[in-house]
């Protein structure tokens, strides 16, 4: 046997095994080229989604294309790096959606939460690379929000539970306190049920301790619970120490205390405030009855200094001529309110009545003679105002007639037929007052002057053909009638024995005329009825009420006569008759 070997032979040459062998040799120099292009298209890609948005990521990553250039390569680096720059975005949208409360933490699906956004980025991607880190950026993050998700819910179970046993020691502490329980019994009452929602709801005794701070902050609402808050939150508890002395809960124990002690201080003041109010509010009541009725009577000249109780707590005197000023303005608001009803000239005539009656001035007037304040006249009025002035002026040189003898006639008489107005002071002052309010009205200088004359005719009463003043007197539409019913009861009694007609006599009012009483004067002005018998001086003087009932039976007396007569006319012939047929045969 033969144990030759023949020798290997070299291989044969050709172009390919060449190419080969090339290379094979340059290899290592391929790789690291490679390598080199792949970290550059990396770092190019990087650059390029850092400066995308949103939808520039996903609408590459969906086509296989890349903002770099459109070489494959370039394409598939961009994927990648889009996919975890919109993996982290998405990561921080999610977070920021559960924090801000976006995402409904009670009632919301987490899962969903967070696979509904996932959906919405790998929508159309098709590049499973970019798929896959996607999903490792948001599986990294995905554990981190449920525990957050677990935290809240447990967290959301405890306070639940916390609110529900402070609402139940909340109601029955204030039921407690309606009972009259003191704080220590309420007190412990609590403390005695910290054992069981430690057993039945895991709450731990600094836990039930923040739920007295609650209950104290809601009874540090009342004025009346500051004890109830001070025991349950200083007190010591049996050696365990207050809630105040805890570190962490002494700062808001500290501030529900001072927030009681505020509210009963505020209370306390309070109340003292509205005693001194419902004093001065009484006080100054009594002060307006007074006036209102010092106003009506006429007597608002007469009024005296009265001491009132103020909010503050103290007294203040009102003098009587402030009195006398809130009277005017009681006066003028009556005036206006009648003239806002549709009366003004009733609402004047209220007012010039009443400020006569009780001898006051307006100041609101303007008083033709008044330049203290002359902006209170428009411009416009003033020409007017004036030429009322200087008409006024002439009839206030004494006394004047009434505008016209048909304004009462009197039967039996002639000329005029009634007496003349004095021109007082009293009388004049309403002319003036009269004469600017027709003025104000838009009345000319000569309808104002005769317009304030009728005004000043119509506060009269004619009695006997006297005219007398009986605007601001307290008398009955009658009392005409029952004037000259009392002139001519005293002129039958006494006026042959002194010369005197009923038609001689007049009445004024003894004093401001609202107190009733009346006297017999002298007509035309001639002064009082001078007699000397003291029973015709007495008759002079009469009650309008007693008066007033007199005149009334007179007059019904006077029916019953008349019509007594009337019938005995009636009966007359009808007796003749029987007479006749009856007499001697």
């Amino acid at each position: 046997m033969s144990t030759y070997v023949r020798p290997p032979e070299a291989p044969r040459s050709n172009d390919l095994l060449d190419v080969a062998a090339a290379l094979q040799s340059f290899s290592p120099v391929l790789t690291q080229a490679f390598e080199n292009m792949e970290a550059k298209q990396a770092a190019s890609a990087e650059a390029a989604v850092a400066q995308s948005t949103v939808e520039e990521l996903q609408a590459h990553v969906r086509a296989g294309t890349s903002p770099i250039s459109s070489s494959p390569f370039a394409a598939k680096a961009f994927a990648k790096s889009a996919a975890t720059q919109l993996a982290t975005r998405r990561v921080q949208a999610l977070q920021t959606a559960w924090d801000s409360g976006e995402f409904d933490r009670d009632t919301g699906d987490f899962d969903a939460f967070i696979a509904g956004a996932a959906a919405e980025d790998l929508k159309g991607i098709q590049d499973t690379d970019a798929k896959e880190i996607y999903g490792a950026v948001l599986n990294k993050f995905s554990p981190r929000l449920r525990a957050q998700a677990t935290e809240y819910k447990v967290k959301r179970e405890k306070d639940t539970a916390l609110t529900a046993v402070g609402d139940t020691w909340f109601a029955a502490v204030t039921l407690g306190i309606s009972e009259g329980k003191s704080p220590a019994e309420l007190q412990a009452a609590l403390r005695g049920q910290y054992g069981y929602y430690k057993d039945t709801m895991g709450l731990q005794p600094q836990e039930l301790d923040g739920v007295v701070l609650n209950v104290s902050r809601r009874l540090a609402e009342n004025p009346n619970n500051e004890k109830y808050v001070e025991h349950f939150l200083s007190d010591t508890r049996g050696g365990i120490g207050s809630i105040a002395a805890k570190q962490d809960a002494g700062p808001t124990a500290q501030v529900i205390l001072n927030r009681a002690q505020s509210t009963t201080a505020a209370y306390q003041k309070e109340q003292l405030r509205l005693q001194n109010k419902a004093a001065a509010d009484a006080d100054q009541a009594r002060v307006q009855s007074s006036l209102e009725v010092a106003a009506e009577n006429g007597t608002l000249a007469f009024m005296t200094p009265v001491d009132v109780r103020t909010e503050a707590g103290d007294t203040k005197t009102v003098t009587a001529d402030d009195q006398q000023k809130q009277g005017v303005e009681l006066i003028r608001k009556k005036a206006e309110s009648m003239a806002a009803q549709g009366n003004p000239e009733g609402g004047m005539n209220y007012r010039i009545g009443a400020l006569s009656k009780n001898g006051l001035v307006d100041p609101q007037f303007t008083r033709f003679t008044d330049t203290a304040n002359p902006e209170a006249v428009p411009a416009s009025l003033k020409p007017n105002l004036t030429k009322v002035r200087e008409k006024l002026g002439d009839l206030q040189q004494g006394s004047w007639e009434f505008l016209s003898p048909s304004t009462w006639p009197l039967p039996g008489r002639s000329g005029n037929g009634v007496g003349a107005i004095t021109m007082t002071d009293d009388v004049a002052r309403k002319l003036e007052q009269w004469g600017e309010f027709y003025v104000r009205l838009g009345k000319s200088p000569d309808d104002a002057v005769e317009l304030a004359k009728e005004r000043i005719q119509a506060g009269h009463t004619i009695v006997n053909g006297n005219p007398v003043p009986t605007t601001d007197r307290a008398v009955p539409e009658n009392f005409r009638a029952i004037a000259e019913h009392k002139l001519k009861q005293w002129a039958d009694t006494y006026g042959v024995r002194y010369g005197y007609e009923a038609g001689d006599l007049t009445v004024e009012p003894a004093g401001d005329g609202q107190q009733g009483v009346w006297t017999i004067i002298r007509a035309h002005g001639d002064g009082p009825v001078l007699v000397e018998e003291e029973d015709a001086r007495g008759g002079l003087n009469f009650s309008l009420r007693a008066a007033k009932v007199e005149q009334e039976a007179a007059a019904k007396a006077a029916v019953v006569e008349a019509q007594n007569a009337k019938q005995q006319r009636r009966n007359a012939p009808a007796n003749a008759g029987r007479v006749r047929r009856n007499g001697p045969q």
